[in-house]
């Protein structure tokens, strides 16, 4: 008994640590077999938290001849069995698995940022649920925060996808991409859809190809993920509403950030009121307002609708100031004229 659970703490041991490593990898700014190295760590951490988790249900993770222990997609499969996992989280393991296969066997073409990142995170996920349901005294992870940083818009995995089946009929990459991933999501428990089988099944026939793909069935069970970084001053509230969305929208899941403000504390001064305290007539602060920029600046201005027709134009004590400043540097500035 004893032994039993020395072994299964060296496993969970193990997995800690290739999670930390395949955290780190995937965050690192540098390198250009980072994808690769990434989904190697996550598989090898998600596989050995699989058998440390099968051997504490009692389960046998002996393999054959050849190999000492079962492969990961096995002990996924396992874990599916025994309902510790569910099938939309085994699916996207085995894509995962799929994909290091590929790259610890042959090469790996390049894969897109959101389809890696939803297979990474998913995987991460699982493996927090399974660790603290199960080893939560046992797994020693330090640092708690991981981050990292888009240089574009991200969009999901699902369009991801999405792409690589636009490009299917003309680029190897893409085509070999989507093999992959239905590779995982297909996989029957002891053997691998071949290359030459996926192809085949697109040769013939009129259907769109995402029809014919259990790809299909993943995206609309599976949950987009999408990472937003929010700023906003100190003493703001963000919520956070998820609603159906636009069946045509380009993205599959479309974020719109929208500012509610209290007007009267955040844009305290009508025009007249901010041109009094400047001491300046009303049409030269709309015409310098108009020259700095200000006007449609949410940082400096909002127009307020009061009627079925009719604004008002209110500004924010950031406004005040800037202006206060542009006029005590241009003493005799006049603007010019500008329409209203």
């Amino acid at each position: 008994m004893a032994k039993a659970i020395y072994i299964r703490t060296r496993y969970v041991n193990s997995a800690s640590s290739a999670l930390l490593a395949a955290i780190h990898s995937y965050n690192s700014v540098i390198g250009e077999y980072r994808k690769q190295q990434s989904l190697i760590l996550m598989t090898n951490a998600v596989e050995l938290l699989a058998k440390a988790v099968l051997l504490k249900l009692g389960e046998s993770i002996r393999g054959d001849n050849r190999n000492p222990t079962i492969p990961a997609e096995k002990a996924i499969s396992k874990l599916l069995v025994k309902q510790e996992i569910s099938e939309i989280e085994a699916q996207t393991i085995q894509q995962l698995i799929s994909f290091r296969n590929e790259a610890a066997h042959s090469f790996l073409p390049e894969i897109p940022n959101d389809i890696l990142q939803h297979v990474i995170y998913c995987a991460y996920k699982t493996f927090n649920n399974l660790a603290r349901k199960h080893f939560r005294n046992v797994l020693k992870i330090t640092e708690k925060t991981f981050l990292s940083i888009s240089f574009e818009d991200t969009v999901t995995y699902a369009d991801g996808v999405s792409v690589l089946i636009k490009k299917y009929r003309k680029n190897t990459d893409a085509k070999k991409l989507l093999w992959l991933l239905e590779r995982g999501v297909s996989y029957s428990g002891s053997t691998y859809m071949s290359q030459d089988d996926f192809e085949r099944k697109f040769k013939n026939g009129r259907r769109l190809i995402l029809d014919r793909l259990n790809l299909s069935n993943y995206m609309k069970d599976s949950e987009q993920l999408k990472v937003v970084f929010i700023q906003a001053p100190r003493g703001y509230t963000v919520n956070v509403d998820i609603r159906k969305g636009n069946q045509n929208s380009k993205q599959a899941l479309p974020v719109v950030m929208t500012k509610k403000t209290e007007v009267a504390v955040d844009y305290p001064y009508l025009t007249t009121e901010l041109a009094t305290k400047l001491g300046k007539g009303r049409n030269v602060v709309v015409r310098t307002a108009k020259v700095l920029n200000m006007r449609g600046d949410n940082n400096f201005h909002q127009e307020i609708k009061v009627g079925k027709k009719s604004f008002v134009q209110r500004y924010s004590e950031a406004a005040y100031v800037a202006l206060k400043k542009h006029f005590e540097s241009n003493p005799v500035y006049i603007p010019l004229q500008t329409s209203a």
